[in-house]
């Protein structure tokens, strides 16, 4: 089907990713968000995760002003069809916050990380890592480096559970996977 096609193609785009093969994990991720658009359109969910895992490969390939627009789009998507305090927002703000560090705009990263922070609390959820990407920003302000990894949750999915990778992404995650990978 082409919904296994575009699982297939995020799953090798995320391979890619890791294995350091920025170039192809971006052409598999922008392959695997077309056909995730047109098969389910412009504001599903899925299109959101999908923008946003691509958006990180493009920050990660100095590409970081299509990685911006690209998450603004994925937010807006989440937001339109879940709302704007769903938990499926957590792992995409954390994603722009993300960006805008390795940007060079802390300023920028900081309303992200204050509304993960915020969602993160509302569904119960442990803020460790909110609270540490804001003490960067923090640090940031009184002219000590400050160093981002492009880094955060992506699952496992035919595995049944989730392992640290490059990027974000929890493709077709319950909100029970969701918490256990926090």
């Amino acid at each position: 089907s082409h919904e296994a096609m575009a699982l297939v193609l995020g799953n090798l785009a995320s391979a890619c990713f890791r294995a350091g093969r920025i170039a192809d994990g971006i052409r598999h991720a922008q392959r695997s968000c077309a056909l995730r658009v047109a098969l389910v359109g412009e504001d599903a969910i899925t299109v959101a995760r999908a923008r946003s895992d691509l958006a990180v490969m493009l920050c990660s390939a100095d590409r970081a002003e299509e990685a911006s627009a690209l998450i603004g789009r994925a937010i807006a998507g989440i937001e339109q069809y879940a709302g704007s305090d769903d938990a499926q927002l957590i792992p995409v703000v954390e994603n722009a916050a993300r960006v805008a560090m390795a940007m060079g705009q802390p300023a920028s990263a900081e309303p992200y990380l204050l509304r993960m922070h915020a969602l993160l609390a509302a569904h119960e959820l442990p803020v460790h890592r909110a609270e540490a990407l804001l003490a960067r920003v923090a640090q940031s302000r009184i002219n000590k480096p400050c160093v981002v990894e492009i880094h955060a949750t992506l699952p496992s999915s035919a595995l049944g559970f989730t392992v640290e990778y490059g990027f974000t992404g929890y493709e077709e995650q319950s909100n029970s996977r969701l918490e256990s990978s926090m």
